[in-house]
């Protein structure tokens, strides 16, 4: 599946190159990464399965990259959406240079938590401990909602700003965005709290099932990437698109009219 998306993008991209911007290529990152991860993890239990080494300890190498991988996508999809969030390559395009220093901090800090979570997650595993370490995962949480509130408040605003200038069709795609978004949080936390409530205890189902949550986890990631290349695929005026503004409507207009002068 993310081959075909992948090869579709691509010929997007080469067929409407002139009107390319930043944003396809932050996507084309994400798709090119979320691929390389489903395929590395695949090698890599193949090879797990086939040869009967251990998860841990020492980590194969393969073990090691896919985990690197995994988080680095994770890492550039939640960049992406947040520079997105921000109007980039619809709205404006540019970014200011504090929100890019704040957007790489937080991107850092998550690479950070998530690879030490994974890396230890897997040896407590192997130690017989199925359940995550806490700390990391409190950290992860943390960094999780600072990119969540911040893409948040980032569509909120651009939104706002939008209507306020009566750029309708932009408008739109902002607005769908934002239900995508809310709809995919949703899922996520409550796939979240099912693999945590199987770790846990709580639910009486063998924790060798939470297989299903993972490939659910991934259908929906690969969802939301489906929906963001039909969103913002790139098309022939594209460019002049994102350049330009719409023209008032005249409900607009009358709406302005009746505004009070400050």
């Amino acid at each position: 599946m993310y081959g075909a998306l992948d090869v579709y993008f691509l010929v997007l991209i080469y067929r409407h190159r002139q009107s390319v911007v930043g944003t396809h290529y932050f996507l084309l990152c994400v798709l090119l990464l979320a691929t390389g991860e489903s395929l590395a993890w695949f090698v890599t239990y193949k090879q797990l399965n086939d040869s009967g080494v251990p998860v841990c300890c020492p980590y194969p190498d393969s073990v090691l990259f896919s985990t690197f991988v995994k988080v680095l996508a994770g890492m550039v999809a939640r960049i992406a959406t947040t520079l997105v969030s921000l109007g980039y390559g619809i709205v404006r395009m540019q970014i200011s240079w504090p929100e890019v220093f704040v957007v790489s901090g937080l991107g850092v800090c998550y690479f950070i938590a998530v690879g030490a979570l994974e890396v230890s997650h897997l040896a407590n595993q192997s130690d017989g401990d199925v359940r995550p370490p806490a700390v990391w995962e409190a950290l992860v949480i943390m960094t999780n909602a600072c990119f969540g509130g911040w893409i948040y408040l980032s569509l909120e605003l651009t939104r706002k700003n939008l209507a306020a200038f009566g750029q309708t069709a932009k408008l739109q795609i902002y607005t769908s965005l934002n239900r995508i978004l809310v709809a995919y949080l949703m899922t996520s936390f409550i796939l979240m709290a099912i693999e945590g409530a199987i770790y846990s205890g709580a639910v009486r189902i063998p924790w060798t099932y939470t297989w299903v949550v993972w490939a659910a986890t991934r259908l929906l990631f690969f969802g939301i990437l489906l929906v963001a290349v039909y969103l913002w695929r790139p098309t022939k005026h594209g460019l002049l698109y994102a350049q330009m503004d719409q023209l008032p409507t005249r409900s607009f207009s009358s709406r302005r009219r009746n505004f009070p002068a400050l």
